[in-house]
């Protein structure tokens, strides 16, 4: 999964992969036991198709900076307000001028740096989203569920 170009796509694939096997339909498979697993592999193709597409809305969200223009404004913007604000209310504030600019800079600058950081949100850096590990994890709950299903039906055809 680390070593692959598309972690996603080859996620899927072996979890395509596996439900085939677990769900194979042989000559000795029971009929309605392979309309059964027809059915469960049609609905969990359903569920696969869900999560390639949603996949996909995430790498448009990642791969769609916001447009230079728009940053540029917004920081020059932010750089003009912040620096006018000491003469705007200096003399209001006193001396207070100091730690509330300096304060209302942090905030701000601060929620600048935030929106810096979500704008590319699947980078290989310590605070951002590790898709590696919710495709590993989405992987073995799937396949957790295909051996608890294959299980349980191993049980009920041995009961039968």
């Amino acid at each position: 999964l680390a070593s692959s170009s598309h972690p996603c796509l080859y996620a899927t694939s072996e979890i395509r992969y596996e439900l085939s096997q677990a769900f194979k339909i042989t000559n000795d498979t029971p009929s309605g036991l392979g309309i059964a697993y027809s059915s469960v592999l049609r609905m969990m193709e359903k569920s696969i198709h869900v999560l390639i597409d949603k996949m996909g809305g995430l790498e448009r969200v990642s791969s769609t900076p916001l447009p230079i223009v728009y940053v540029t404004h917004l920081r020059t913007f932010l750089l003009i307000y912040l620096l006018t604000l000491p003469w705007v209310h200096g003399h209001q504030w006193g001396w207070a001028t100091i730690p509330i600019v300096a304060l209302t800079a942090y905030a701000l600058l601060g929620v600048d740096a935030a929106a810096s950081e979500c704008e590319a949100p699947f980078k290989k850096r310590s605070n951002h989203l590790a898709m590696e590990s919710f495709c590993l994890t989405g992987f073995n709950d799937i396949e957790a569920l295909v051996k608890h299903h294959v299980a349980m039906q191993s049980e009920k055809s041995r009961l039968d």
